[in-house]
């Protein structure tokens, strides 16, 4: 059962995380361009461009989920910069899992990810989209998150 007390650890640690790393370009100066993050970050935002997505949010989730490590596992098996899950990028693509070590593959299938949440909860809020991707658009917090906007 979903209980109160645990929405607000989450939601807090949701946006503790999201929020040290910011949505700005503040993070992209941390990286020389001989980095191969820098390249990555470039294409970040053009795939946030390209989606309509809120800048800097997939800047923002690559630097909290992986500080940008390619080659990073995590505990539950997601992949990569992004560390989506193969069940994830299964809803997009057909594509083999171990694409997602690439991260310009990982980048967009997170993009598109992200595109699909924003579409399907109906809200362009960085917060909310951060948490979203990061414990899943039907979670318990999410719906709470929505719910607590909504009445604003």
């Amino acid at each position: 059962m979903f209980k109160r007390e645990n929405a607000w650890v989450w939601i807090t640690a949701a946006l503790l995380a999201y929020g040290l790393f910011g949505c700005g370009t503040a993070e992209a100066s941390m990286h020389t361009e001989h980095d191969p993050a820098h390249a990555w970050i470039r294409f970040a935002y053009q795939i946030e461009g390209e989606m309509g997505l809120p800048k800097g949010l997939l800047q923002s989730i690559c630097s909290t989920e992986s500080d940008w490590r390619p080659n990073l596992v995590g505990s539950a098996g997601e992949i990569g910069v992004c560390q989506m899950k193969p069940g994830t990028l299964a809803m997009f693509s057909h594509d083999n899992p171990k694409e997602l070590y690439d991260p310009y593959y990982a980048i967009y299938y997170s993009g598109i990810y992200l595109q699909w949440i924003s579409k399907t909860l109906k809200t362009r809020n960085t917060d909310i989209l951060a948490a979203a991707y990061n414990l899943g658009p039907y979670s318990g917090v999410v719906k709470y998150m929505l719910k607590a906007r909504s009445r604003r």
